[in-house]
């Protein structure tokens, strides 16, 4: 799973979460954790392995390049889409 699709599964900033059954899930992670009777206080070191800023070449991790696609913001730690002027 490329990082950029699994940050979208996890992430919940600028998200506004999903609606099953009733219920309200910040992401669909939480969804998922939820099903399992499970919260992300079990997802210990989640940060550590699910930003964009950790390998040499941090871009990879997000799908893209300058030239297209998403970025890294390594000021964020988050994939970012590239904007081009």
């Amino acid at each position: 799973m490329k990082l950029s699709a699994m940050l979208g599964f996890w992430d919940t900033e600028g998200n506004p979460g999903l609606e099953i059954a009733g219920a309200h899930f910040p992401s669909a992670a939480d969804a998922f954790l939820a099903r399992r009777g499970l919260d992300r206080s079990k997802c210990s070191g989640l940060s550590q392995v699910a930003g964009c800023n950790r390998v040499s070449n941090p871009d990879s991790l997000c799908g893209g390049d300058v030239n297209g696609g998403a970025v890294c913001d390594t000021v964020t730690d988050r994939c970012e889409p590239v904007t081009m002027q």
